[in-house]
């Protein structure tokens, strides 16, 4: 008893401190966002697809989950006097240790080589050495996928290779007779992938094609190469000189595929890190199983082994919100998380993670994954929108392409119900509307906002752009910002009924990538098709629960996790609360009214209708 009262007195010293923080000022402590950067341009990676949402995120999130609690039943002491405060209407939650999850810095070095011998059909075991690096091989050319077929033709693209002199490879018990080459450090068996996440995802690891990945990450081989070597005992494919996507790197590295179905990883001259590393037999046969490939262990890895790389430490999103529902009720639709230290996002700016739907007709499968994350049945997602430091200190300022911190945050709370929709076309299901990831509307979709105006227009948070017929055949996005949300989006989100939504329309076969990021100014040459709402209930099905019945009031709380041992400094508190309140205004006006987001945390005790 004596223990747990000077924990309890020691959080509530904390708690005090925090609470005088909040009220003026005082030392910036370890953790300050002060340094930060303030909205400055953000790295080419980060700003070519800056949003990580993305189908399957919510898998990946429970996989680092496990991970996370592998590395916890190793050893790990909890801190018994981590800070669980609310700060105002910010609630503050200190790492105790078990949230947080150290780096894991790329190690395989120059001349690192990886043997994956086959046991069984089902697994390997992993060794390093034993094979040597071959040179020579004809250059891979007609890239064919993602940006391949609009001009682009060596980023995020695949080439298929037949093999050659009779060789064959065998690969979690099935033989091959070609073999499907991407720009982005791995191969596949039995078609190419390019409409992979455009964030390095384990979930596609699991689910998608067959894949070795020696070197999985966005990379370009536009002014490098990748060969091709056939020999009558391997199969030699060489990514060489190879950057990571707008940076000035180098990486060569190297995979062998033998007739015995043994596969060989071997880097030299390497820069850069990849994200994932290693083998899978797709269609989701296989547990992902995390390994140290530097120091394998000898016995067989039945699944599918891989290792995740980060250079920065990661969020363990479950543990935390598990850590909120400890002192909080569930009496929050959504979780919307922040830390004032830099974090591994996946070269992601923010994201949402999806925790429940109970929503037909809007694309999204039902499930409920609540109890994961510590809630009772109401939590619907978690929304990791970065740190502080990162955004203008104007909340409303564009400065990431056309979008401002409350247009970003109004994208990361749409995806709760968009952009996943498809249409009837010609009797058939098109997913046409969709763009990046299939979680976004297409370049190519006009979505202006509702709230819209000559001379000041606004294309839907969700992107998409407002798109102006020009002649014939002809048209240019005219939009001057991101913002808000257009009919279609209020009536997914259950703010606007089916006969409030108006006709609008896509742009067909116009030569532009249907990813890119909403830009005014561009000229789009194709067709006008026009795009019902009854096109849209009849492949989805209609909206259920129904506008009359749907949710109209929602509540969130806003959560700001600190490193362990350290307090958050009153620069970041008062910026976030300028954030909050200024969230919390917007998001209300981009509904115009027809229902509420509450950002305020309830007193302990009291308990909010859902």
């Amino acid at each position: 008893m004596q223990g747990n009262g000077r924990v309890c007195a020691a959080r509530a010293l904390r708690s005090l401190a925090l609470f005088l923080a909040f009220l003026g000022p005082s030392r910036p402590p370890l953790g300050s966002d002060s340094g930060d950067l303030q909205g400055a341009s953000l790295s080419p990676r980060v700003a070519k697809t800056w949003c990580g949402t993305y189908p399957g995120r919510a898998e990946d999130e429970k996989t680092l989950h496990r991970i996370n609690a592998e590395r916890r039943l190793g050893g790990l002491t909890r801190a018994a006097a981590a800070l669980n405060a609310d700060i105002g209407n910010i609630a503050v939650i200190e790492d105790d240790g078990a949230i947080v999850a150290p780096a894991n810095k790329f190690d395989l070095v120059k001349g690192a080589k990886l043997l994956f011998t086959p046991a069984g059909d089902s697994g390997f075991t992993v060794s390093r050495g034993g094979v040597r690096f071959q040179t020579g091989g004809h250059k891979l050319s007609g890239y064919v996928g993602g940006g391949a077929d609009l001009g682009v033709p060596s980023d995020d693209g695949y080439a298929e290779v037949p093999f050659g002199s009779g060789f064959t490879f065998s690969f979690y018990g099935k033989t091959y007779d070609r073999v499907f080459v991407g720009t982005n450090g791995f191969i596949t068996f039995g078609s190419g992938d390019f409409n992979s996440p455009a964030f390095v995802s384990l979930n596609a690891f699991a689910i998608r094609q067959p894949r070795i990945a020696a070197f999985w990450t966005d990379l370009d081989v536009t002014h490098a190469g990748i060969f091709v070597k056939q020999a009558p005992r391997r199969f030699v494919i060489t990514w060489r000189k190879v950057p990571l996507y707008g940076q000035a790197g180098s990486n060569t590295f190297q995979v062998q595929l033998f007739p015995d179905g043994r596969i060989a990883f071997l880097y030299r001259g390497m820069t850069d890190a990849p994200e994932i590393i290693g083998l899978s037999p797709g269609g989701g046969l296989a547990e992902p199983l995390q390994v140290d490939l530097s120091h394998p262990d000898r016995s067989p890895v039945v699944g599918a082994p891989f290792e995740r790389f980060t250079d920065l430490t990661e969020v363990d999103l479950l543990a935390l919100a598990q850590a909120f529902y400890r002192t909080h009720g569930d009496d929050y639709d959504f979780l919307q998380i922040w830390t004032d230290f830099r974090t591994d996002l996946s070269n992601a700016f923010a994201y949402e993670v999806p925790v429940r739907n109970n929503i037909r007709g809007i694309g999204l499968p039902l499930f409920d994954d609540s109890a994961l994350y510590g809630s009772a049945g109401r939590l619907q997602s978690v929304l990791r929108l970065n740190r502080p430091g990162v955004y203008p200190n104007d909340p409303g300022q564009i400065f990431l392409g056309l979008n401002s911190a409350l247009s970003i945050f109004a994208q990361e709370q749409g995806h709760r119900w968009m952009a996943f929709v498809h249409f009837l076309d010609s009797g058939q299901p098109s997913e046409g509307l969709l763009g990046r990831d299939l979680a976004h509307w297409s370049f190519d979709f006009n979505t202006e906002s509702t709230i819209s105006a000559r001379g000041n227009r606004h294309s839907s948070s969700m992107e998409g752009n407002v798109i102006a017929a020009e002649g014939s055949g002809t048209f240019g996005t005219v939009e001057s910002s991101v913002n808000y949300y257009s009919e279609l989006d209020q009536y997914l989100m259950g703010f606007r009924g089916p006969d409030e939504v108006s006709d609008t329309f896509l742009v067909i076969d116009p030569g532009v990538d249907p990813k890119r990021s909403p830009q005014s100014g561009v000229t789009i040459i194709g067709s006008r098709k026009t795009i019902r709402l009854v096109d849209i209930i009849a492949a989805e099905g209609p909206r259920d629960p129904a506008y009359p019945d749907a949710q109209k009031d929602f509540r969130a709380a806003w959560v700001l996790l600190v490193q362990q041992g350290t307090s958050p400094s009153t620069v970041t508190l008062n910026k976030l609360e300028t954030f909050r309140s200024a969230w919390e205004a917007y998001f209300n006006k981009a509904i115009e009214g027809r229902g509420s987001l509450s950002t305020s945390l309830l007193p302990p005790g009291q308990v909010s209708d859902p």
